[in-house]
């Protein structure tokens, strides 16, 4: 079973394991992936994970009966897999204005359920990025984790 941490206010948090499937949709359009034709794959793009807030949302594969159609949010888009445990181990560097690390900030995958969407959780870091650049490196690293066989469902077009 998962973890239960209280905070301050009583109020637990569920903590979600290592082992923990996730899903994102991947919105139907070329700045969103990529169709490699001579290996016939599919390569997501860093934008697939882009977020305003970055703070960039995933399902809860098991709280929405491991169904990638409830992360689809309009027929023409994809739905692809993801392990919470390979999230946490991506390294994200804080870099200062000489280009050196400073420190790396640490990457986690946080329960935040919507009241319409009970699987929703987020991917934060900590501390919050402090620029941009940071921010887009994860968006980048976070895309070559998704491989050919974590497609839940591919884009229109490709199915």
């Amino acid at each position: 079973m998962n973890e239960e941490i209280e905070k301050n206010n009583d109020e637990k948090i569920e903590v979600i394991e290592d082992d923990e499937i996730l899903y994102r949709c991947v919105f139907y359009g070329e700045s969103y992936y990529k169709i490699i034709e001579k290996e016939n794959r599919i390569v997501v793009s860093s934008q697939a994970f882009t977020d305003r807030m970055m703070l960039p949302s995933v399902d809860r594969a098991k709280l929405c009966d491991f169904n990638p159609y409830y992360t689809q949010k309009n027929q023409e888009d994809g739905v692809v897999r993801l392990l919470t445990k390979e999230i946490r181990l991506l390294q994200v560097d804080h870099k200062n204005s000489k280009d050196k690390t400073e420190f790396c900030y640490a990457i986690d995958v946080v329960y935040r359920p919507l009241p319409d969407n009970f699987a929703h959780s987020q991917i934060e870091s900590s501390p919050a990025y402090q620029n941009k650049g940071a921010f887009r490196r994860l968006l980048e690293r976070l895309s070559r984790l998704v491989k050919q066989e974590d497609w839940e469902i591919k884009p229109h077009g490709l199915r």
